[in-house]
């Protein structure tokens, strides 16, 4: 990763976060995933202590070898535009793929009582072990962006004492310290602050 070098209009941070948000782009992305979008079957998953999680799986139609789980970030769903990028290319390069939608996430609000927040790690834990169960595979990858990616790592961390046989995980852009993510999203670029206050409004008022 030292050696990747974006091209030099998509240098800047500001610039990569919103292109990657303009609905100009969605047509090219859901073209691209179209394969894998069809191919995409909606599970509920039983992840224990009565806490149901939502997502799609995605088969190859010869036998899956590879299964990646990708988790989105904050306010995002199993359907934004850079998850179901990310899941139309490596669906295209050969892996199975399950788009995972954290609580309270996507249209998901009707399946469990209690509010999402960050700590919900040991859910996602149980959803991960269910999806190994149900769709067994050769490997089992895990990749999240944002808060998806943390919960990716937190996930590979606890993954031995779960049972869960975890080959590799990976986060993009990952909150590391939430207090320091809160604090850039608030003292940062306005637009930021804007767009995640409206969005989260939106979801507690479902």
């Amino acid at each position: 990763m030292k050696d990747f070098r974006p091209p030099l209009i998509l240098r800047n941070r500001h610039v990569q976060t919103i292109l990657n948000s303009l609905k100009l782009r969605k047509p090219l992305v859901i073209h691209r995933a179209k394969p894998m979008l069809k191919a995409a079957r909606s599970h509920i998953l039983d992840c224990g202590q009565g806490v149901r999680l939502q997502g799609y799986y995605s088969p190859r139609p010869e036998p899956g070898k590879d299964l990646c789980i990708l988790i989105h970030g904050w306010e995002g769903s199993a359907d934004s535009m850079y998850l179901t990028s990310a899941a139309g290319f490596l669906w295209n390069t050969g892996f199975d793929v399950f788009r995972l939608n954290l609580r309270d996430h996507g249209r998901t609000h009707h399946l469990n009582r209690e509010l999402f927040h960050s700590c919900r790690i040991a859910e996602v834990v149980g959803a991960v072990k269910k999806i190994e169960e149900i769709f067994p595979h050769r490997r089992l990858l895990i990749a999240g962006f944002s808060l998806g990616g943390n919960f990716a790592l937190r996930v590979a961390v606890r993954a031995p004492a779960a049972g869960i046989r975890l080959d590799h995980a990976a986060g993009v852009c990952p909150v590391l310290y939430p207090p320091n993510a809160m604090a850039a999203m608030e003292n940062g670029l306005f637009i930021y602050h804007l767009y995640f206050l409206r969005k989260w409004r939106k979801s507690l008022a479902i």
